[in-house]
């Protein structure tokens, strides 16, 4: 019903329009710019009731501007509201009456809104088509900040696509233009931006340098929606570096800010993220809460939205975590539909990785290898390293796959770890590799992951998986029966020329042992984990006058504490339940030969005291017996810890460490005896070339020997001054790994390296460079940069360079630069 005022109104504005058009358009200019002010205020339903109080008053010509201009604000507010199929209807409305006017600025809103609801809409297509004419609107009008914030939703697009790289390109043009307006407040916005699509790149380093930046210029300019994404981006990354106490300082700081604006998306973004880290905690029940909180305002934002895929996605993976497995396949569908729908192609992959880790609990070996490789599949199209790495190790930790298949997707996932920011992940892979290698007997490449694993965890302060490797250490324990860490008269064929050295220390080492080698004394050999010390202690037996006995090796990092003393002293038949018959005891098994005892450190408190017994006395007496009887043998031990230490802590016997410490040696690790490294290359090329090489050969002439392979020269200077955290062991399986990859070809080139040498050639090494390999180094580089600069025409590239273009083919050839 229309009053008498509202038709007293109307009337006077039909009248100011018929008998003064140009005051009348004024009047409703200024209207119209009370509703965009009330907009830009956020007051977004003052400004729609405005907006209906203008349609109502029918003054406006339906296909005038002006009746676009107030479609477009009215589209603007309902979009705000919540409302964005009934924006749509609006901003269509709108370009079709303003594309045939004058009014460009007002129609690139047009099509920037109607790109933003597409966006929402999930209708990435659409969205980006719109966005692209936003920006040849915007540039046609030479409106420079215009063509960066419409650069940054192509980027949006381009980020929820997973396809990172174009969303930087984009990130990259946008902060162009922005240092052409020295717009600095924006082009912080777009510094957090950049940060956030480089933790999805895995460039964690650089994303935290980038996000610091952001959220150091957005506090300047006090844009608390900015300093909000910023601080939540942070904890994220923070959360991904396993930096938990600075990723709770971030995340309390946003919250504290979304409480004091109601950012309703950034609350739902906080709870995922917040949930992410009580996860990685371990609190399982507060994670539970967050995500659950997130899906309740994921759903109230949008239905089909970005959030709602992420947080049921995080939720399914929580709840298989707990057992909750019927729960966890809901989740995860619902992340799926959402994420297919939307386009968001990382969060897609995630979920079918996800439904492999299910389908691998239900017994569907089918479904697991079909939502594996899709994972994969996508992942790798995208270069998510990250999620590829996790993705490659649930596969290798699921039983749907065989032994050799676990290994080959541990050794995938291995080699992405390395080339991540964080050492974690690699240790959490080799971890794996302990499981699975005990898991089938094959306990020396077990102990060699475990302690690799180990090292990183106990420096991280990882705790809850340190427990995890103790635990799987003492299953181990129980299921291996300690035999299989005996060996004996297993080579006669160590000498001293096994040693390929030119190392002082090591030369030293080994004329003491000469002259030692047929003394009845003990020996400790120290030294970190690959250096040789099993390879010293069988030279020790095989060139002494005992070289015709037993050698017997017990791994004491093997033998569970329970069983300890009946395996190493034997036992009586009849001396406890299961003891059928008399057993003969490690230390019997070594008369006249060498008792060999490896990780010395791992032997219980309780069994130290008469194990020093049976060396001082030369006495065992089996379990069950109370009668010792003399026995002959010689002790070798090894250790990769410091038993100095050890003793001090109280985790030593210091009187069988004395006893033990009569001769002592320390072998020093590969970095530093770097000279030894060709010798050893050249060594296992030999040796293995026989056995991988000769298997490849289809050559009929059995008495031919296999072409040994070279190497690529700026392969062994990479060798030389690679820190070789394995040892001269990580240097054997290095090469034997590129032999086997090398398929038989004459040369071993770059590519056929594994991932931690691969990092390490890209500028990760901590090695000091030499001054030419540096100004090199910055050569290449510049000659790069204006090659890309003048699209490979070498004239102009010269010209830039300010050098003659006979000199730069010629460096172009040197640096072996290829371009068009």
């Amino acid at each position: 019903m229309v009053t008498g005022k509202k038709l007293k109104e109307r009337s006077l504005d039909q009248n100011t329009m018929s008998e003064n058009p140009d005051s009348y358009i004024k009047t409703l200019n200024v209207k119209l710019s009370l509703v965009e002010s009330l907009l830009h205020e956020g007051n977004f339903k003052q400004a729609l009731a405005k907006i209906r109080e203008l349609e109502n008053q029918k003054v406006i010509d339906d296909f005038s501007a002006e009746a676009g201009e107030l479609s477009c604000l009215c589209a603007l507010a309902l979009d705000k509201l919540g409302r964005p199929k009934q924006a749509l209807t609006k901003a269509k409305k709108a370009y079709e009456i303003l594309r045939n006017t004058e009014k460009n600025r007002r129609l690139a809103q047009v099509h920037q809104i109607m790109g933003r609801i597409y966006l929402k809409l999930g209708d990435l297509k659409n969205a980006e088509i719109q966005f692209i004419d936003t920006a040849s609107t915007y540039r046609r009008i030479k409106d420079l900040r215009g063509v960066a914030v419409i650069y940054n939703d192509l980027a949006r697009v381009c980020f929820i696509k997973s396809q990172f790289n174009r969303a930087v390109e984009y990130i990259n043009d946008a902060l162009n233009f922005c240092r052409q307006t020295n717009d600095q407040e924006f082009m912080a916005r777009l510094h957090g931006n950049l940060g956030t699509i480089l933790t999805l790149k895995d460039q964690w380093e650089e994303a935290e340098k980038t996000l610091l930046l952001s959220l150091q210029v957005n506090e300047l300019h006090h844009d608390e929606l900015s300093i909000c994404k910023s601080l939540l981006s942070l904890g994220n990354l923070s959360c991904l570096l396993r930096k938990f106490q600075s990723a709770e300082e971030y995340l309390k700081r946003a919250l504290s800010l979304i409480s004091e604006n109601n950012f309703l998306r950034e609350l739902a973004i906080y709870h995922e993220y917040q949930g992410s880290l009580e996860f990685a905690r371990g609190e399982l029940d507060l994670a539970q809460k967050h995500f659950q909180e997130a899906v309740e305002i994921g759903e109230q934002i949008g239905p089909k939205g970005a959030i709602i895929s992420q947080a049921y996605r995080l939720l399914s993976e929580l709840q298989i975590e707990k057992g909750e497995f019927g729960k966890a396949l809901a989740s995860c569908e619902k992340s799926l539909n959402t994420s297919k729908s939307i386009g968001e192609r990382l969060e897609e992959a995630i979920a079918y990785r996800t439904l492999g880790r299910l389908y691998s609990r239900n017994g569907h070996p089918a479904l697991v290898e079909e939502n594996f490789t899709q994972a994969t599949r996508m992942l790798e199209e995208m270069g998510a390293k990250f999620e590829l790495a996790k993705t490659y190790l649930d596969m290798g930790k699921t039983d749907s796959f065989g032994f050799w298949e676990k290994t080959k997707f541990l050794a995938r996932a291995e080699d992405l770890a390395s080339q991540l920011d964080s050492p974690y992940y690699l240790a959490l892979v080799h971890a794996a590799f302990a499981q699975l290698f005990f898991q089938n007997d094959k306990l020396t490449e077990a102990q060699e992951f475990l302690h690799k694993a180990r090292c990183v965890f106990e420096r991280l302060h990882e705790k809850a998986d340190l427990k995890s490797l103790s635990a799987l250490e003492k299953k181990s324990r129980a299921h291996h029966p300690p035999s299989q860490s005996v060996s004996v008269n297993s080579s006669s064929g160590f000498s001293f020329a096994n040693f390929n050295t030119k190392d002082g220390a090591t030369l030293e080492i080994l004329e003491n042992v000469r002259q030692i080698r047929d003394l009845d004394i003990t020996v400790l050999l120290e030294g970190e984990t690959g250096t040789g010390k099993d390879l010293l202690a069988k030279v020790i037996h095989y060139t002494s006058s005992r070289k015709n006995k037993k050698f017997v090796v017990v791994n004491c990092a093997a033998l569970p504490e329970t069983l300890f003393e009946s395996e190493l002293f034997g036992y009586k038949k009849g001396a406890f339940t299961g003891a059928v018959a008399d057993k003969k005891g490690l230390l019997d098994e070594a008369v006249g030969g060498t008792l060999y005892l490896d990780e010395i450190a791992e032997v219980p408190l309780s069994i130290q005291v008469k194990l020093l017994r049976a060396i001082e006395e030369k006495e065992v007496v089996p379990v069950g017996e109370v009668k010792p009887r003399k026995v002959d043998f010689r002790v070798i031990t090894a250790t990769n810890r410091d038993l100095d230490e050890l003793v001090q802590e109280g985790g030593f016997r210091s009187d069988l460490f004395y006893r033990l410490n009569v001769m002592r040696f320390k072998l020093p690790p590969l970095r530093e005896k770097r000279e030894d490294i060709p010798l050893l290359v050249k060594h296992f090329l030999e040796k293995y070339s026989v056995d991988v090489m000769g298997q490849n050969s289809v050559n009929d002439d059995r008495h031919s020997q296999p072409t040994v392979p070279t190497l690529d020269p700026k392969i062994m200077e990479l060798f030389s001054n690679y820190d070789w955290p394995g040892n001269v062991r990580e240097l054997e399986n290095e090469v034997k790994r590129s032999l086997i990859a090398s398929r038989g070809e004459d040369r071993i080139s770059f590519a056929l390296l594994s991932g931690s040498l691969e990092k390490f050639n890209n500028g990760k090494s901590s090695q000091p460079h030499s001054l030419l390999t540096q100004l090199a180094k910055y050569e290449k580089e510049k000659i790069e940069k204006a090659l890309a600069k003048s699209n490979g025409v070498k004239a102009k590239a010269a010209r830039l360079l300010n050098i003659d273009e006979a000199v730069l083919r010629y460096k172009i050839k040197k640096y072996n630069l290829v371009f068009p």
